[in-house]
């Protein structure tokens, strides 16, 4: 049996995912280490392009390191042989790391990756009764792991994860089996690029705009209010339609100052 757990860093998540690490754990049965690495990935963007808000606060190299690195299309092969062979695939907030690998694929014109995976986070909140979502560095305070402490970086976030895996199932003395069963949350697929949680979570908001949308002659919208996420939400994701003459170009507008008073 081989457990793949892994663990990705972006250099943007806006519009899409540019991924510059991608860290991996493969273990055997007994969660003794059969490979790990940390590849650093070129992202091939534009300086302009990257999220220099990560870079600052989170990433752990430099840009320059990054671009020094080869490009996701280099790694493929060995990337689609460590999920193919995997029996498991696990990591901690998955579906995310997911949702850019097949970013990557589809951007570099590979064929989709189907395979199933396990969220480390979903399997602690069962575990632990939480909640809310927790995160790697905290998973280990709480379980009293003394994992690596060098966070962001993807291979570490990997080992991190794996330990935080190995020590619930001994916890639990469970087999991993068990354990997943115990918690069917934990598990997702993606096929055809497709994301099953994401794809979910999708169809649920449509359904929840649709009805929002109905009209009730209420526009009202309280600063944490549900009308004020919808709000939100298409403020970030509304994009200009380039075919229409720029009328607005170079204009400036605000809400009135008695709308806004009047909402809070």
């Amino acid at each position: 049996m081989k457990y793949l757990f892994f663990d990705l860093e972006y250099a943007t998540s806006n519009p899409v995912k540019r991924i510059c690490e991608f860290g991996y754990v493969l273990t055997d049965e007994k969660f003794h280490i059969l490979e790990d690495n940390n590849f650093i990935i070129n992202p091939n963007i534009n300086r302009d392009e990257w999220d220099w808000f990560v870079l600052d606060e989170i990433l752990t190299k430099s840009v320059d390191e990054y671009e020094r690195g080869r490009t996701f299309d280099k790694y493929y092969d060995k990337i689609a042989d460590l999920i193919n062979d995997a029996d498991y695939i696990f990591g901690h907030t998955i579906n995310g790391d997911v949702e850019a690998l097949n970013c990557e694929l589809k951007r570099y014109k590979f064929p989709p990756l189907n395979f199933s995976f396990y969220d480390i986070k979903e399997i602690y909140k069962k575990y632990s009764a939480e909640k809310k979502n927790v995160s790697v560095e905290n998973i280990l305070k709480r379980l009293d792991i003394k994992g690596d402490k060098n966070s962001h970086d993807a291979g570490v976030d990997a080992y991190n994860t794996m330990l935080e895996f190995k020590k619930m199932i001994n916890n639990l003395n469970v087999s991993v089996d068990e354990l997943i069963k115990l918690c069917p949350e934990s598990e997702d697929y993606t096929e055809d690029f497709i994301i099953s949680s994401i794809e979910i979570s999708r169809l649920e908001r449509e359904e929840i705009n649709k009805k929002s949308l109905t009209d009730t002659n209420d526009n009202s919208m309280s600063r944490s209010g549900y009308k004020s996420k919808i709000f939100g939400c298409f403020i970030r994701t509304v994009s200009p339609n380039v075919d229409e003459e720029k009328t607005l170009e170079g204009l400036t507008f605000c809400i009135s100052y008695y709308y806004e008073k009047k909402s809070l």
